[in-house]
């Protein structure tokens, strides 16, 4: 809320801010009226996407360079949603899915010597996840960290 204060046009200040607004408004209406605290937590997706329909980046323009990312997005996206409101039960595991977006933009445009070097950190948030969740090694699972700096140690040496 405060970082677009540095906005030079007035108009899209006044806009978001009111969407920021709107959004707690929303939440805490859902909270307190209605005792849905993590429902109202999607009011907070307005401001999200009026920040994207206002925005000048071309980041958000789909082209022949990045549409392979959009689509892997979009993808993504749907398995993510589609498993958990058909199972229920994968929403604290399968947001891991999302990481495979950075891995495929490293390995597309990272030079490929250094691809592995890159990735490790997403490699290493899923072996720790994992073993925390599944096999509740939470204690020890902070170890796959570790990978990353030794990867990167043994790739240059």
């Amino acid at each position: 809320m405060i970082g677009i204060l540095t906005e030079k046009k007035l108009w899209k200040v006044l806009l978001l801010e009111f969407s920021f607004l709107v959004a707690i408004t929303v939440y805490l209406l859902a909270g307190y009226l209605e005792s849905q605290w993590g429902l109202g937590l999607f009011a907070f997706l307005i401001p999200v996407g009026v920040s994207i329909l206002t925005s000048d980046d071309s980041f958000l323009v789909i082209t022949n360079k990045n549409k392979d990312v959009w689509l892997l997005f979009l993808f993504v996206l749907a398995v993510y949603i589609g498993l958990g409101v058909l199972t229920g039960e994968t929403w604290g595991y399968l947001w891991m899915i999302f990481l495979g977006i950075p891995v495929y933009a490293i390995l597309k445009h990272a030079p490929k010597e250094n691809a592995i070097v890159a990735i490790m950190p997403f490699l290493a948030t899923v072996i720790f996840f994992s073993l925390g969740y599944f096999f509740s090694f939470w204690a020890f699972s902070w170890l796959a960290f570790l990978l990353i700096p030794m990867v990167a140690i043994i790739k240059n040496a």
